[in-house]
């Protein structure tokens, strides 16, 4: 897992997949009917620096910062793959971060210290 390859070139920053989701949909979404079963992993993102994929990084980066600071802090990234009948497959994977709290999104809620997400990129597998 640690070694860099040409589809995983991050060495110890390597993405570990874990199951955090799985089922028929039926039974996830209350959905009727559904014949497709899910499967969703999570994994550190891989602009993390600190060689330890299952821990976020703690030092998040300022604009214009590049050293000493870890931009992959707050990011996760999620695979959902779906199967279905007559051998449908299909896979998206998606790099989502913690929305700033503090005021670049204040209006994303109308609250106060509430935090969302953000869908920073996303791509169907083939």
């Amino acid at each position: 897992m640690d070694a860099p390859t040409a589809e995983r070139p991050w060495g110890a920053n390597n993405p570990r997949w874990t199951l955090f989701a799985w089922g028929f949909l039926t039974d996830l979404l209350q959905e009727t009917g559904s014949p497709f079963y899910v499967v969703t992993m999570v994994a550190d993102d891989s602009s993390e620096n600190d060689g330890d994929p299952l821990l976020d990084g703690s030092t998040r980066c300022t604009q214009g910062q590049v050293v000493a600071c870890n931009p992959g802090t707050g990011r996760i990234e999620l695979r959902a793959e779906a199967f279905g009948p007559f051998g449908a497959h299909k896979v998206l994977e998606a790099t989502i971060s913690r929305s700033d709290p503090g005021g670049r999104e204040a209006d994303y809620n109308d609250g106060i210290n509430q935090t969302g997400a953000r869908i920073l990129s996303w791509r169907e597998m083939r």
